[in-house]
C-alpha cells in the first residue's frame, strides 16, 4: 500500500493524505466517545485504561528491542562491552562489593572452576600440589601448593573458599585431623581449627554453610562411625561440632546432599575388608540420628555427584575389579538406570558437576588391596573425561598436569574479571 501511495501524483497524494487524516480524526472522536460511555457506566476506570495503554506501549518497545522480561543482570552483564563500561565507571572494587550482595552480578562477573589438590602421585608419592581447571578455556593452571602433603583427604567450598581436612601424610595419620583453607582473595593456604577425630579416606559434603565429614579410617586402619561438621563463621578459626554416629563404620565411601539431607553410600568397614556396604544412610536433622535409605552396589572408592535432579555414581572397586559403570538415580521418582559407562575404569578418582556437565578426574585403573599406596603399579591416571547429560555421552578433556589418585576436588568461583 505504501508503494502504491508513493507512485501517486503529488495532487492525488495530498488529497489521499487529507482523506486519511479526516478518517483518523473521526475514529479518535468515536473512541473518545466510547471511552466516555464505558467510564460513565462504571465498566472502566481511568487507571485501568492507563495500565492497558502502558502495557501496549511496553510490548511494542520490547518487541522492537528484543528485550525479554526474564532477562536479568547475569545475562545483561555477560555482554563484554556493557561490563567494561560498568567497571570503568564504577571501579573494580565497587563491582567486587556488588557481587557479594547480588547472586546475578556474582554469576556474571565470576567463572566457576574445578580445583583438585593432593593425592598419590607416581610411585605412591604423597602430593601437596594443587591445580585448577577452567571449563571455558579447557586448560589447567597451577595453584599454590597446600601446607601439608595429603592423600585420602576431602575438600569443600564454603563462601568461595576451599577447605581441606584430614587424610594420610607421608608417614601415616599424623596430620589426619588438620584443616587448611585456600583463601581465594589472597590466593594463599592457611591453617584452621583441627577436627575432633583424625581420619583419612573419609567423605564430606557442604550443607547449610558447613562442611560435614563422615567416617574414614583411624590410626589402626579401622572404619569410623563418627561424624562432625565445621562452621567456618564461628570465630577466627572456625568450630567443629560433633554429629551423631552413623549406623555403619565406613571408609572409602562417598557422600552427597539429597533433599536437604546428608546421604552416605558404599565403602567398607575397614581397610582390607573384601565386603562393601550396600546400605545407604542419611542424617535426619530433626531426629538427630541416621536412618537407612535405598541400597546401592557395594562399591568402594567410587564417586557420587548430584546434578540436574539426579545422583550419578561413577566407577569404584569391588573385590579386585575396577568398574567404568555409571548409575543414575532420579531423586524425584526414586528410579535408577545404567547410563553410558566412562571411557576408562576408575577407582579413587574425583568428580564434580559444573553447568550441567559431570567431570571425572584422575584415579587408578587397577585394583589391589585398598591401601593403594602399597601398590606402585596401580596405573594412576592423569586423564579427565566429561559426561554430557543432554547427549548422554562421555568425551575426553584436558589431562591434569600431574598423575594422581585419592585426591580431593572442589568447585569454586574465581576472582572477578579484571
Amino acid at each position: 500500500m505504501q508503494d502504491s501511495y508513493c507512485k501517486l501524483p503529488n495532487l492525488l497524494r495530498h488529497q489521499a493524505w487529507r482523506s486519511l487524516h479526516k478518517t483518523q480524526l473521526a475514529m479518535q472522536d468515536e473512541i473518545a466517545a466510547l471511552k466516555q460511555c464505558l467510564l460513565s457506566m462504571g465498566i472502566l476506570t481511568f487507571s485501568q485504561v492507563d495500565i492497558v495503554m502502558h502495557r501496549q506501549r511496553l510490548a511494542k518497545v520490547r518487541e522492537a528491542s528484543g528485550w525479554h522480561p526474564d532477562d536479568g543482570l547475569k545475562r545483561t552483564l555477560n555482554a563484554n562491552e556493557l561490563y567494561t563500561q560498568l567497571s570503568e565507571y564504577a571501579g573494580k572494587s565497587s563491582m567486587q562489593a556488588f557481587s557479594l550482595v547480588s547472586t546475578s552480578v556474582h554469576a556474571a562477573t565470576h567463572k566457576t572452576v574445578l580445583c583438585i589438590c593432593g593425592g598419590l602421585g607416581e610411585g605412591g608419592t604423597t602430593l601437596k600440589s594443587a591445580e585448577c581447571f577452567d571449563p571455558q578455556t579447557g586448560s589447567w593452571e597451577s595453584l599454590p601448593p597446600m601446607l601439608i602433603r595429603r592423600h585420602g583427604h576431602v575438600a569443600g567450598t564454603i563462601a568461595g573458599d576451599i577447605y581441606v581436612c584430614g587424610g594420610f601424610g607421608p608417614f601415616g595419620l599424623q596430620f589426619g585431623a588438620t584443616v587448611e583453607r585456600f583463601y581465594m582473595h589472597s590466593f594463599k593456604w592457611e591453617t584452621r581449627k583441627s577436627m575432633n577425630t583424625p581420619r583419612a579416606n573419609h567423605a564430606a559434603v557442604v550443607i547449610a554453610g558447613q562442611l560435614c565429614v563422615t567416617g574414614g579410617l583411624d590410626s589402626l586402619l579401622q572404619g569410623l562411625r563418627s561424624a562432625e561438621s565445621f562452621d567456618p563463621s564461628n570465630g577466627d578459626q572456625g568450630v567443629w561440632h560433633v554429629l551423631p554416629h552413623m549406623l555403619h563404620p565406613r571408609c572409602l565411601h562417598c557422600a552427597v546432599v539429597m533433599h536437604g539431607k546428608v546421604h552416605v553410600a558404599g565403602g567398607a568397614s575397614r581397610l582390607w575388608s573384601g565386603n562393601g556396604i550396600p546400605e545407604v544412610e542419611f542424617l535426619d536433622a530433626k531426629k538427630n540420628e541416621w536412618e537407612t535409605a535405598l541400597s546401592t552396589p557395594a562399591l568402594c572408592c567410587q564417586t557420587m555427584t548430584a546434578m540436574s535432579g539426579c545422583i550419578y555414581i561413577c566407577g569404584g572397586q569391588l573385590d579386585f575389579t575396577v568398574f567404568d559403570s555409571v548409575v543414575r538415580y532420579n531423586t524425584t521418582t526414586g528410579s535408577s538406570e545404567q547410563v553410558s559407562g566412562m571411557l576408562t575404569p576408575r577407582r579413587a578418582h574425583a568428580a564434580a558437576a559444573i553447568a550441567g556437565q559431570l567431570y571425572v578426574v584422575g584415579g587408578a585403573t587397577q585394583a589391589g588391596d585398598l591401601a593403594s599406596s602399597s601398590f606402585p603399579d596401580l596405573c594412576r591416571r592423569s586423564s579427565m573425561e566429561v559426561f554430557d547429560v543432554d547427549g548422554g555421552t562421555w568425551k575426553s578433556a584436558a589431562a591434569i598436569p600431574e598423575t594422581r589418585s585419592h585426591h580431593a576436588i572442589a568447585c569454586c568461583s574465581r576472582r572477578p574479571i579484571s
